[in-house]
């Protein structure tokens, strides 16, 4: 009864035109204010808030978003001067079982806790409890106690997905960007590690970058509960860390990429897991590293039937389908929301005939385009994307917070950054902020163009900047000692930064064409962060010229299908081509390629396994006439290749067999196949001369044309500083030394920072990825050749590991896996003894013991906040 009492008001109130009038002129006092808008009066005020605690207590989403928008427009305009306002906003709060947003109130808008959430003091609301009841149920279903001294609070939704966790279930739960998605399975790692003597969780993760984070918000969630070192473990990679050594640590979280995961599997490990988390699981529908994913986790779930698993989505609409597709035997309870606990502003933002500039807010509630300012245009008007971008920025949300601008590539990046800067006044360097900029003259180059927008308080960010860059850039921008961040895809994967705006003109998602509905509220999502902001605004360019149009930001949810189902679906026929003779991908389509060496390893890995009809039934669009096609075509390839033993084939399952056979052909008919050298630091030509031979094998039988652009001997030349741990700017100088020898005169500061984007393509892209890949293949070809001619060669068994890591320090190795980037590791392995320190712990204990004298040795505080939290 009281249910359809409250829906009966809270329709009349949606529906009533004064309220109507009331919202949008809040809505617009708030967020474009200027000198002519009338003041809310206190009636006004009165109505709305009342208004907003019924449509708190409606089940309907978009009423919810209502109550939450009035809610935070007037504690923030109105807070201070009516005094009921804030007691009434942790009312419609707590009832849209949002106590995060309370938190926010109370710690950093200093508002009064009027019902002792967090703090146990006497006020004049003790009575409060039984006036409102949901409080009660809030404090107990939405705070978790975890030790005497520590809490954690949640939202419902947050809240409703520990406590199927807590019960033992497996879950598949999507919700917008912003839900927090990510701090509840932290905060859930953290209690099964508290609570359990032994512990193993393996933490999926898309990105390197996104590794980085994971590790450190864990190891940040452990010294918080004093939890000790000797007790567990975040590990950041398996790379050259002994299985053995894993298994005699009781407690440990291995955060890892799927490639990572894919190759640690090829070892035949036999790791207990108690704890999968799959987070960006959405990306199993990416080309190929979708099917790395796919194939990775459903082998990882058949060694591990009793793990419980974590799939962790936005925006998806079918999140039951991930036990499908990674065969999830145990049932997976789904959760879908669509709420926010965060507000988002959708503005549209017009350039009417270049006279002016139209500003108008989508009112995603009512449907409604509110028309909230026009600005007039003078001076340079912007006639490209790039300019238009750097006018967003610089002119129109100069003062209204942290902002990032969206960017389809690296190049854009730098462009919008230096049109931004060329646009603005003076600006004002912190202490922190010269600190950084210091930091990138010392550790990379002092003309790099990042370096003059950081001076004007702009920073970028993409994938390919070095990983101790990227995060020196998000520390500034989280401190918010930079006002702007133009950054490309990197924000999709799932790294966190922190902003309140963010800047849309005709997004796409690098070269790849215009980007999806999907990806764009996704990509909207990383502004307004839970516990950090009330709201986050998206400023969208000129949207009736997008593919997608205001169609963008609809709430409906996308399906999910992997890249193996959707290659069965519509690229059969490519596939089977693929599969009958290797080719080029000339259609483009990577995913062909990925699943056709995903059949071949599994036919290799399942000989008398009817693996075939499993799929059939997990896809029942593939036809029997299909099936036995593949089958046949599997077996021929099998056939044609089998001279080469499979092993070598399972343990590199990204590499197309057929590629690995044909270079397998070749180093066969040497007499003397090029070995693997060994990392030289007193005859790095030789060490140059030995790896580009077999670099330009690799890039002749195992590249396909996405990573021929870059030719083998630049590769190696950088390669052969890299594996020697020469610093990022010593290989930098070596470069710039040698294209100067070569043309005898000095760079220009645009040919220094060409070089810079090469030398980061290279490392990134060629040598961490591609090479290494190639070379762990290589090598294990070449040992098999060793055997059975029973050749003398002498061969680097280990330099794929030390090409990935750009290091063969063992106390190098140890320390990038508990966190640090390679040039602070590089720095720290210098000051440990040779021998003495062996395994993750002892690295650990060392780096506590020796905190001290590692501070000394760090004066540069830019260098030491990466991994100052490892001291603690």
């Amino acid at each position: 009864m009281v249910g359809k009492i409250v829906s009966l008001l809270a329709n009349n109130i949606y529906r009533d035109e004064n309220f109507r009038k009331d919202f949008e002129q809040l809505a617009a006092l708030e967020l474009r204010p200027n000198k002519e808008q009338q003041v809310l009066t206190t009636d006004q005020i009165r109505k709305l808030i009342e208004s907003a605690a019924i449509l708190s207590l409606s089940n309907d989403t978009n009423y919810q978003k209502i109550a939450f928008k009035i809610s935070v427009f007037l504690l923030h305009k109105f807070g201070t001067k009516h005094k009921n306002i804030p007691f009434a906003s942790e009312v419609i709060m707590t009832r849209l079982g949002d106590l995060p947003t309370i938190h926010h109130m109370i710690y950093e808008s200093q508002f009064v806790d009027f019902f002792s959430y967090f703090k146990e003091e006497d006020h004049d609301y003790d009575y409060s409890t039984f006036l409102f009841p949901e409080v009660a149920a809030k404090k107990i279903l939405n705070t978790v106690k975890i030790s005497d001294a520590h809490s954690w609070t949640f939202t419902d939704f947050q809240s409703k997905i520990f406590r199927y966790l807590k019960e033992g279930n497996n879950v598949s739960f999507s919700a917008p960007t912003s839900a927090g998605k990510s701090y509840v399975i932290h905060n859930y790692t953290i209690f099964r590690i508290k609570q359990e003597s032994f512990f193993t969780c393996i933490y999926l993760v898309p990105t390197k970058a996104l590794v980085a984070e994971v590790t450190k918000s864990l190891h940040n969630k452990l010294r918080d509960l004093n939890i000790p070192i000797k007790e567990v473990i975040i590990v950041n990679s398996a790379n050259d860390v002994n299985i053995e050594q894993l298994r005699e640590i009781p407690k440990k979280v291995l955060v890892l990429t799927q490639e990572r995961l894919q190759e640690m599997l090829s070892e035949d490990i036999s790791l207990p897991v108690d704890l999968l988390v799959v987070d960006e699981a959405q990306k199993v529908r990416d080309e190929e590293r979708g099917v790395i994913l796919e194939d990775a986790v459903n082998e990882l779930a058949s060694l591990n039937q009793q793990m419980q698993v974590v799939f962790i989505s936005p925006f998806i609409g079918n999140p039951e389908k991930f036990q499908n597709i990674f065969d999830i035997s145990k049932k997976v309870k789904s959760i879908l929301s669509s709420k926010t606990p965060v507000g988002r502003n959708i503005f549209y933002v017009n350039f009417d005939g270049r006279d002016y500039v139209s500003v108008s807010l989508f009112s995603e509630e009512f449907k409604k385009l509110i028309e909230l300012e026009r600005i007039p245009l003078t001076g340079n008007i912007p006639t490209t994307q790039y300019g238009t971008k750097a006018w967003m920025a610089s002119q129109l949300l100069g003062e209204v917070g942290h902002t990032l601008v969206y960017c389809t590539k690296p190049s854009e990046c730098k462009t919008v950054a230096k049109d931004i800067s060329k646009s603005r006044g003076s600006f004002q360097i912190s202490k922190e902020l010269k600190e950084t900029i210091e930091f990138m003259e010392t550790n990379v180059h002092p003309q790099y163009d990042l370096i003059d927008a950081l001076k004007a308080g702009i920073g970028y960010h993409y994938g390919k900047m070095p990983q101790f860059v990227r995060q020196a850039v998000q520390d500034i921008f989280e401190q918010k000692k930079i006002e702007y961040l133009c950054c490309t895809s990197t924000l999709l994967e799932g790294v966190n930064l922190p902003a309140r705006n963010i800047v849309l003109y005709k997004p796409k998602k690098g070269m790849a064409g215009p980007m999806d509905k999907f990806t764009i509220r996704n990509l909207a999502g990383r502004v307004g962060r839970l516990g950090k902001d009330y709201y986050g605004n998206i400023y969208c360019v000129d949207i009736n010229s997008w593919d997608e149009g205001a169609d963008a930001f609809d709430d409906e949810n996308e399906n999910i299908e992997s890249s193996v189902e959707k290659t069965l679906k519509l690229d059969i026929d490519l596939l089977l081509q693929h599969l009958d003779e290797f080719s080029e991908l000339e259609h483009g389509k990577k995913n062909v390629g990925a699943v056709a060496t995903s059949l071949i390893i599994k036919q290799f890995k399942y000989p008398n396994k009817d693996f075939l009809t499993s799929l059939q039934e997990k896809y029942p669009h593939i036809t029997d006439e299909q099936k036995s096609e593949i089958k046949n075509k599997l077996q021929q390839v099998i056939g044609d290749i089998s001279e080469l033993d499979k092993d070598i084939y399972l343990n590199n399952r990204s590499i197309d067999p057929r590629l690995q056979f044909k270079l397998y052909k070749h180093l066969n008919q040497l007499s003397n196949p090029p070995p693997l050298p060994f990392p030289d630091e007193s005859d790095r030509k030789e060490t140059f001369n030995e790896l580009l031979r077999v670099f330009e094998l690799i890039h002749d039988y195992l590249f396909d044309r996405d990573l021929k652009e870059i030719g083998p001997r630049l590769c190696a030349f950088v390669g052969t500083k890299w594996i020697n741990q020469a610093t990022y700017k010593g290989i930098l100088e070596s470069r710039i030394n040698w294209t100067q020898n070569i043309h005898h005169y000095e760079l220009t500061k645009k040919e220094i920072n060409e070089i810079i984007d090469e030398v980061d393509e290279i490392l990134e892209q060629y040598l961490k990825f591609g090479y290494s890949r190639g070379l762990r293949c290589y090598n294990d070809i070449l040992n098999l050749i060793i055997k059975r001619k029973n050749l003398n060669i002498i061969t680097c068994t280990k330099l794929p590991e030390h090409l990935e890591a750009g290091a063969y320090d063992k106390c190098v190795y140890l320390l990038m896996n508990v966190g640090m980037s390679r040039n602070n590791a590089i720095s720290v392995a210098k000051m440990m003894k040779k021998g003495k320190i062996n395994t993750l712990t002892e690295c650990l204990d060392w780096l506590k013991r020796n905190k001290d004298a590692i501070k000394k040795r760090f004066p540069d505080k830019v260098a030491l906040r990466e991994f100052e939290y490892l001291l603690e």
